[in-house]
């Protein structure tokens, strides 16, 4: 029996159940814990002293950031609907323009409508199952924005997403997520082509979400370049930098890490200044 802490509806527990074991000295037993778990999640471990709820306490004072630009966050999720409603909680403080999740844990039996985020739309997703993978992008829902996603390869867990800005470059914004284990040796090979078509004078690229450094010196090649340089996965044996964020854009300040109390990641962050588009001649 493991002494993780879950949330009732997380663990398919009925309300009424739920105050009978409180009252008394029964031993529960979760049916994760009955069934063998193959999982190529980031979060195998149970990370000590962490919780899944949000604690004013623990919480770090909130990045400062420009005031003009785009915002543009994400986060290892560790499932999305387990974790949605502190998510929104969350983003009350930290009202980003552009949201991107990976790990979001969902399949086909979970509508969008199930996902909704007050003030904003989701744009892209890909699922993969409920044990594991997945990446969403939400959008605020004053920005116009489109799902580019229709031509990156099936097996490949990332959403481009096209964010239309007034007299402005467009922004493509790639929300990836790499599964832990060896590296497919196509994969960075994938990654670049799906980004190719996007890469002209006229557009910045921003490509966020769980890759490995590897990746840097193959994103180089077509001036991607990664800016963040904080552990995003923490716990008490160990920390590394798994969340990156991936530019062609000179125009990035601030960007960074910041704590986010939900799941053993942190999130990254920056903030994005699209120059003027360039009128052809």
């Amino acid at each position: 029996m493991c002494s993780s802490w879950t949330h009732r509806t997380c663990a398919d527990i009925s309300r009424d159940e739920f105050k009978r074991l409180l009252n008394s000295n029964e031993s529960w037993i979760c049916r994760k814990c009955t069934i063998p778990q193959f999982s190529d999640s980031y979060f195998e471990e149970i990370i000590p002293n962490f919780t899944n709820s949000l604690n004013d306490e623990d919480m770090k004072p909130l990045p400062k950031l420009s005031n003009s630009g785009i915002t543009i966050a994400a986060y290892n999720i560790n499932s999305l609907l387990c974790h949605l409603d502190n998510l929104r909680i969350a983003l009350m403080d930290f009202p980003t323009d552009i949201l991107c999740l990976s790990e979001t844990k969902l399949d086909s039996t979970i509508v969008d409508g199930e996902l909704n985020i007050d003030g904003y739309n989701l744009i892209s997703r890909k699922d993969r199952t409920r044990r594991g993978g997945g990446v969403v992008c939400y959008v605020k829902s004053s920005l116009t924005a489109l799902d580019r996603s229709k031509d990156v390869p099936s097996e490949l867990e990332l959403t481009l997403t096209e964010v239309k800005l007034p007299s402005l470059k467009p922004l493509i914004v790639g929300s990836v997520y790499r599964p832990p284990g060896p590296a497919r040796s196509n994969r960075h090979d994938q990654i670049i082509a799906a980004l190719s078509s996007w890469i002209t004078v006229n557009t910045d690229i921003i490509l966020i979400g769980v890759l490995i450094l590897s990746l840097i010196h193959h994103l180089k090649v077509v001036d991607l370049i990664q800016v963040i340089h904080e552990p995003t996965r923490v716990t008490s044996m160990s920390s590394s930098t798994i969340d990156l964020l991936f530019s062609t854009s000179n125009s990035i300040d601030p960007s960074g890490v910041y704590p986010l109390n939900i799941s053993g990641h942190y999130m990254v962050y920056c903030n994005c200044r699209p120059k003027l588009l360039k009128k052809a001649k």
